[in-house]
């Protein structure tokens, strides 16, 4: 009960990213291994760790004003949240599949690992090239642990749900077009103006920190 509750606690505090430093992340992740490989930590425990590790990955990362704020700490200049968040799982999913049995290990791919490290590093718009570099190290990791034939036919899989979700959206974007232009028009104009409020967010955060300046957030 106790590490179930340790588990639990540690991964509710890599879901806070305005908090989140690399540091705590480092420990919150060490706290996560403790209790996943813990002697008494069973099956149903780790599936349920990896479960909850696989869906914090795949939150998205911060839009709007939400991603100014930024926690600064004195003499540190703090990694996004969402940044060091996906750097820890990424990091603990390389760690847990090299400590568990491979059986078990190919058990959670389909589900809870594969899924966040595929859309890393496929160019998935919520990512960077130090995500997408680890992502692809811990992908061959994970090969290696569980063998070629299992992690193919896994990744396959992942691939193929994810191509299905992307055809879709483009159908009903297309019948969208067909079915009501106005509509389509102006949500392509409330797409672009997104693109470029976000260039411009992206360009004043890039100067805050190479001023050091970044905006203080505590909610």
């Amino acid at each position: 009960k106790m590490l179930s509750m340790l588990g639990r606690a540690s991964s509710s505090a890599l879901a806070t990213d305005q908090l989140l430093t690399s540091a705590l992340g480092q420990q919150i992740a060490k706290n996560l291994m403790f209790t996943t490989l813990h002697a008494t930590a069973d099956a149903k425990f780790r599936a349920e760790t990896v479960r909850r590790l696989g869906n914090l990955a795949r939150k998205p990362a911060p839009k709007g004003s939400a991603s100014f704020k930024v926690l600064t700490l004195v003499g540190e200049k703090k990694d996004q949240g969402w940044v060091v968040r996906r750097r820890c799982i990424f990091q603990l999913f390389g760690a847990i599949s090299s400590k568990l049995d491979p059986s078990e290990t190919a058990e959670y791919l389909e589900q809870s690992i594969l899924p966040p490290l595929y859309l890393a590093t496929e160019g998935h718009s919520d990512t960077n090239e130090e995500l997408k570099s680890l992502a692809q190290q811990v992908l061959e990791l994970i090969q290696k642990c569980v063998g070629d034939e299992k992690f193919a036919l896994a990744f396959a899989k992942v691939r193929s749900v994810f191509k299905a979700r992307r055809d879709e959206r483009s159908r009903k974007r297309k019948q969208e077009k067909v079915i009501n232009p106005q509509e389509a028009a102006r949500q392509k104009r409330l797409k672009s103006q997104r693109k470029m409020k976000s260039k411009k967010r992206k360009q004043a955060l890039a100067k805050a920190i190479r001023k050091g300046d970044l905006p203080v957030s505590m909610n």
